[in-house]
């Protein structure tokens, strides 16, 4: 399959999450956000959040970003749910998705614990 590029322009706090997240897996930006992108697509069958045979997983990821506010949050919350159906689905994908879901829960509960909820 042919690579052809692309440019994307992201506000600062979207970029700064996708730089932790490339470095906590270990791949560069580019080829992070190409992934992100491919499982993205690929996910695109799955379920509404919130029905009834979603994974635990999912709902419970989407019920965090209910309590939170801020210019980002949507496609924080959005990265956040495609990373948590990866981990639901298993298989060797799912360790960096678990990795990766991690910081952006991490930073989610810290906005929680310091007054950032809506």
């Amino acid at each position: 399959m042919q690579s052809i590029p692309i440019s994307l322009r992201l506000d600062a706090a979207t970029l700064n999450v996708l730089k932790e997240a490339a470095e906590a897996a270990q791949r560069t930006i580019a080829g992070h956000a190409a992934d992100l992108i491919r499982v993205g697509l690929a996910q695109d069958t799955t379920p509404a959040c919130g029905a009834p045979d979603e994974h635990p997983l999912v709902v419970e990821v989407a019920s965090m970003f209910d309590e939170v506010a801020g210019p980002d949050v949507p496609a924080q919350r959005e990265a956040a749910l495609v990373l948590a159906r990866v981990a639901a689905a298993g298989g060797a994908p799912a360790v960096s998705a678990v990795k990766e879901l991690r910081v952006i829960l991490a930073e989610v509960e810290s906005l929680l614990a310091y007054g950032g909820a809506a």
